[in-house]
């Protein structure tokens, strides 16, 4: 992961956006599935939000979520994750084209 400057941010307002394995604003950074599972959440999920100066914390544009299961470990979670971002992500990128 990588955090932009502010002036990259700024200058592209609205233009960049994020792709993240948590239900924001819950799990901002690293090491989500880890983090989820400690908690003992029961859902998980994926957002996709504008980037903004504040890491993980510009506006929600659309977010999915599934169910944790008693078997689900950081692997598991982890592909089920990216099987929601291949969904999620191209639907959210037609319609900010269409914009």
């Amino acid at each position: 992961m990588r955090k932009l400057t502010p002036e990259v941010v700024n200058h592209y307002h609205h233009k960049l956006i994020n792709i993240h394995p948590s239900l924001l604003p819950k799990y901002k950074g690293l090491n989500t599935h880890q983090r989820v599972l400690a908690a003992g959440d029961k859902k998980h999920g994926v957002s996709i939000h504008y980037v903004t100066e504040a890491l993980d914390g510009g506006p929600i544009i659309a977010q999915a979520e599934i169910e944790i299961t008693k078997n689900d470990n950081i692997e598991s979670l982890k592909k089920r994750i990216q099987q929601l971002e291949h969904k999620l992500y191209p639907r959210v990128i037609e319609k900010l084209a269409q914009e």
